[in-house]
């Protein structure tokens, strides 16, 4: 199955792939902060359209409050994550 760099790919309805993701980086500059919180909220209040592969935070294929909720425990490491606040992604390959 053919794949673009840093892309998602869904194999069965249980099943993801994800080659370069970094969880939380709503706007796609590649680091997770605060910015990425603000990004996300503009969706949820559609001033930018959506896109399941940066916004849909908790992979359960929807873009809604709970996405929201679980960046804000990524950028607080509540749970069972660390903090990943200035958490970046590795140069691409």
């Amino acid at each position: 199955m053919p794949a673009a760099p840093y892309e998602g790919i869904r194999v069965d309805p249980l099943d993801r792939v994800d080659l370069g993701f970094l969880p939380g980086d709503a706007n796609g500059d590649r680091t997770v902060n605060t910015d990425d919180y603000e990004r996300l909220q503009e969706v949820l209040y559609q001033q930018y359209p959506q896109d399941l592969s940066l916004h849909d935070i908790n992979r359960d294929g929807d873009v809604t409050l709970a996405d929201l909720s679980r960046l804000s425990e990524l950028l607080e490491g509540t749970h069972t994550t660390q903090p990943w606040d200035n958490y970046s992604l590795p140069s691409q390959p």
